[in-house]
């Protein structure tokens, strides 16, 4: 069973970390390396990393765009979090997803989840 409570609070925390970002109170690489410790900071407590920035969840992992409703922002096909330590999160914005993957990665990561299910709600 999970323990909710301390995403919930670490994406309280979040929230701040991302106001300073777009305010410009702190840079993109700053912002990124607390997003990334506040997800594992939920395995403390048995939480899930998600809930830990759920205030980004319609933002691009690498350059922290955050796209409007209906905008296509590519899922966790790949192990961007893995492979990029500048990602703040899997979910790429269509630049981004083709500056690192190309058109194959963009086209595996639709043909897996659909476009309809790619689209910020």
């Amino acid at each position: 069973m999970s323990c909710h409570d301390i995403g919930r609070g670490m994406n309280f925390v979040a929230v701040l970390i991302k106001e300073m970002y777009d305010t410009g109170e702190i840079s993109r690489e700053t912002a990124v390396k607390i997003f990334r410790r506040l997800q594992r900071g939920v395995h403390w407590c048995d939480g899930n990393e998600y809930e830990a920035i759920e205030c980004i969840s319609n933002r691009c992992g690498i350059c922290l765009k955050e796209l409007e409703k209906g905008e296509i922002l590519y899922p966790p096909y790949l192990d961007v979090k893995e492979e990029h330590l500048e990602a703040a999160t899997d979910y790429l914005c269509e630049e981004c997803m083709l500056k690192l993957y190309g058109e194959e990665g963009k086209r595996k990561t639709i043909k897996v989840y659909g476009k309809e299910r790619c689209k910020v709600e």
